[in-house]
């Protein structure tokens, strides 16, 4: 009866469930993962840390494990890989989607502290590519777009009318500087029509040029979650007042190119992993309050509608 049990054991722990945990995961400061370079920058004495959850897939011995753990959520496999999207596929989708955050997050922070986008660099970054679009495959969130067909791109009403004034088939063809570096390359993508559009588009959402260089180093963290600390990691760099006033403050949410502050997942286990970390209060979206409620013990729970709501609140706290 030995071998049976053993072999029985070891199905139990090699053999995968559809299903996912979710755990409190590092809390990371914001602030030495931002570097800027064209402008002043100043020090904070506090911390903006960016919150993470750890996922995994389990088998029937950790699925019971993280049923008895109350810092653990169980979790179906399709509530994080969506049905028919592999694991390398979902990958992507996340690091594509951490991009998208930190352009809309710069962004944001910028026309709150600056003339931008009225003031701006040359060229156009690509802050969204849609699914199935032309420009899908071909470009890439966080690509800077200098030229259409030979000539300089000044903002994004001058790519906007070279691509809309493509004759029907004919490709515009774009000089680009991918977000990781490297060589300049052209790109080929053929504008189409789409219902509702009264024009030519390749399926792209872009914003102007930041008036200097803005790297975030986001590392291996994927999402779009940590849009919000982003921003206000940005500002506070951009800021020569403290806006943590000394203090540790962690958040997460979404943001989009109108800075609204949206919903995320895992929040419960993003409170706790802050407070672990030692963060005084948490800003989060609204609309998380009611799940994120009774997580941690004693840090202070802070809703937001929108980045500058979020920074205001700083301001009056600092």
């Amino acid at each position: 009866m030995v071998a049976p049990a053993a072999a029985l054991a070891v199905c139990l722990s090699v053999v995968e469930l559809p299903l996912f945990v979710e755990a409190p995961g590092r809390a990371r400061s914001v602030l030495p993962l931002i570097d800027v370079d064209g402008t002043s920058t100043h020090e904070s004495e506090g911390r903006l840390l960016l919150t993470t959850v750890n996922v995994g897939r389990l088998n029937a011995f950790e699925t019971l494990a993280a049923w008895i753990d109350p810092e653990a959520e169980v979790i179906p496999e399709h509530v994080v890989i969506p049905p028919g999207q592999t694991d390398q596929e979902y990958e992507r989708v996340s690091r594509s989607q951490m991009d998208q955050s930190k352009i809309a997050a710069v962004a944001v922070a910028l026309e709150l502290l600056t003339d931008y986008p009225d003031e701006h660099g040359p060229g156009v970054i690509v802050q969204d590519v849609l699914g199935g679009a032309p420009a899908e495959g071909r470009l890439f969130p966080g690509d800077l777009i200098t030229h259409v067909n030979g000539s300089p791109v000044a903002d994004v009403g001058q790519l906007r009318d070279a691509i809309g004034a493509a004759e029907d088939g004919r490709p515009v063809t774009l000089r680009v500087r991918p977000i990781e570096g490297g060589a300049t390359s052209s790109v080929e993508v053929r504008p189409t029509r789409v219902e509702g559009v009264d024009r030519p588009v390749i399926g792209i959402a872009t914003v102007a040029n930041f008036p200097y260089e803005v790297d975030i180093q986001s590392g291996a963290i994927g999402g779009p979650s940590a849009g919000l600390m982003w921003a206000l990691g940005v500002i506070e760099t951009l800021t020569p007042e403290d806006l943590t006033g000394g203090r540790v403050i962690a958040g997460t949410g979404t943001v989009d190119l109108e800075g609204r502050v949206g919903r995320i997942g895992g929040v419960r286990q993003k409170v706790v992993g802050a407070e672990e970390a030692g963060a005084e209060m948490f800003l989060l979206p609204r609309g998380d309050m009611p799940d994120a409620r009774g997580a941690g013990e004693g840090i202070e729970l802070v809703p937001v509608d929108t980045v500058e709501q979020a920074l205001r609140f700083l301001e009056g706290r600092a």
